[in-house]
């Protein structure tokens, strides 16, 4: 039997959703809204994902989503490098490359490199 009062409180879906609608402000701060209500800023960032909202990132504010055209091709082109200092280091196993480097060359080098360490 639990006897005492009950320490959970029940938040309606409108107030969910209103405190959620104060949180997307801008320029408010998560962690003053949550304090102001009562809660943890934990509980709210909860209540955000649970209707689905996923507020815009710094710098994304006025940017709208939309569609990027893609070409598909058969098969990759071969990358190299052909200036600059290369250093890979994998356990105690220490490989420089500098100039030009074949791709399919590094691919092997490091195979053997990886055995190694």
């Amino acid at each position: 039997m639990i006897t005492g009062l009950e320490r959970r409180r029940r938040w309606s879906e409108e107030d969910k959703a209103r405190i959620v609608a104060e949180s997307l402000e801008p320029g408010v701060i998560v962690a003053e809204v949550a304090r102001r209500h009562g809660i943890h800023r934990n509980q709210l960032y909860g209540w955000r994902t649970a209707f689905g909202v996923r507020p815009a990132k710094a710098g994304q504010a006025g940017e709208a989503l939309g569609f990027v055209p893609v070409t598909v091709v058969s098969e990759a082109p071969e990358a190299s490098v052909a200036n600059g200092l290369i250093e890979i280091v994998i356990g105690s196993v220490s490989v420089r490359l500098t100039g030009a480097v074949d791709a399919a060359a590094l691919r092997q080098v490091l195979e053997v490199v990886r055995s190694l360490a």
